[in-house]
Order: structure tokens, then sequence, then C-alpha cells
């Protein structure tokens, strides 16, 4: 998730830290191109790797 505020980065911090028995993994950014960097390692982490 990306905020575009103070408000709603609180928000979503409060929601990721309280939110139980998800099967997926959610991080919350102020930054764009920290959170399309997180994207782009969690895309290339679940491709599986050929033998």
């Amino acid at each position: 998730m990306l905020a575009g505020d103070d408000l709603g980065f609180g928000m979503f911090r409060m929601w990721e830290l309280i939110r139980e028995d998800v099967d997926y993994q959610v991080m919350v950014f102020r930054d764009y191109d920290k959170a399309i960097e997180w994207l782009s390692s969690e895309i290339s982490s679940s491709i599986p790797q050929e033998s």
C-alpha cells in the first residue's frame, strides 16, 4: 500500500499490525520507488526457479 499522507500511513500501519490470519503479505510505504522495489522483489521471489 502506498500512503499519500501521514494520516493514511498511520491508518494503514495500524491495520497492517492488527490483521490476523491472512495468507498474503502487506507492506505500507510512503515512497513510490520503495514500494515498486518491494513489489518487484516479491514477484521475482515467487516465480519458481527452473532446475
